[in-house]
């Protein structure tokens, strides 16, 4: 197998800890092997942004429960005051999936297919990779010998899940930004933007650890030195951590931290502090923007 069941624990411990590492393992290796994800860093890449994507696994199917403020931030074009986004709100995930993802309400380039009642519902975001629209679901199951018109709710299975994830992969050419090394534009191609950057790159760090000492497999070319990414969280040591102490001091860590180079509880609650403050995602892990925030480099 391209990805152990040790490795696929060491970059999802709750996952392991859930039970849910037994029933992904087979359909992600059977599928990465199908869809060329059989470089060291490819496999890297793919598997930390299945475990951002999915909260380890746990999530199936986008999440549509969204308030008003939910619908400004990631919809605001679509809602000409807070009023409107509160009243599309109150209507529940099934109204606000068929208003935000309706080809009518959308800008162009940004249309999925979605000319019929109810598609945007139908054609939420589904499997580790979020696909989304009647577009893409159509090309989804022509790929792999299904109707057009299969039922959207296969990628709610493991192998529905795993091919639709490996799918859209392969297909935005996210090998090939893999195998840039280019974190940062893969998270773009398929995210399309950084959201939770930190979560991504942390989960990158901990596949890199997994999976970095095994041999390359199926490609004899080398793909291009990595970059090490400077992520800190708890349990972490070392003069990184020493610098991020005293940043966090200067910017008002109360009470003030001890300089002791030991990622602990107490450093933990002082990085949450600083990232609600800044308005930054609160996780207690020190990624590109916490480490911004700080003036670290």
């Amino acid at each position: 197998m391209l990805v152990t069941r040790d490795q696929l624990a060491a970059i999802m411990p709750r996952a392991h800890r859930a039970g849910r590492i037994e029933t992904w393992l087979l359909p992600l290796n059977e599928q990465m092997e199908i869809y060329r994800i059989d470089r060291e860093q490819r496999i890297e890449m793919f598997l930390a942004t299945v475990a951002e994507e999915t909260g380890e696994l746990a999530a199936r199917e986008e999440n549509l429960r969204y308030d008003a403020a939910g619908l400004m931030k990631h919809f605001g074009r679509l809602f000409p005051t807070r009023e409107a986004a509160a009243a599309m709100a109150a209507r529940g995930p099934e109204a606000i999936a068929n208003f935000i993802y309706a080809d009518a309400n959308r800008p162009p380039g940004y249309k999925m297919g979605n000319t019929r009642t109810g598609d945007g519902w139908r054609y939420r975001g589904r499997g580790p990779m979020q696909l989304t629209g009647r577009e893409n679901y159509e090309r989804f199951f022509a790929s792999v010998g299904m109707p057009p018109q299969s039922d959207p709710d296969y990628l709610l299975t493991p192998d529905g899940g795993a091919r639709s994830a490996a799918f859209f992969w392969q297909s935005r050419g996210c090998n090939e930004i893999a195998d840039s090394g280019d974190f940062e534009a893969l998270t773009r191609r398929v995210n399309g933007g950084l959201i939770n950057l930190d979560a991504r790159v942390y989960y990158w760090h901990r596949a890199m650890a997994a999976i970095g000492d095994q041999p390359m497999t199926l490609d004899d070319d080398p793909p291009p030195s990595r970059p090490a990414p400077r992520v800190l969280v708890v349990g972490c040591t070392g003069p990184d951590v020493v610098a991020l102490q005293q940043a966090l001091n200067r910017a008002g860590a109360q009470p003030p931290l001890a300089v002791d180079g030991d990622f602990g509880p107490a450093t933990g609650d002082a990085v949450l502090a600083l990232q609600r403050r800044q308005g930054l995602r609160a996780d207690a892990i020190v990624g590109p923007a916490t480490r911004a925030a700080l003036g670290l480099h």
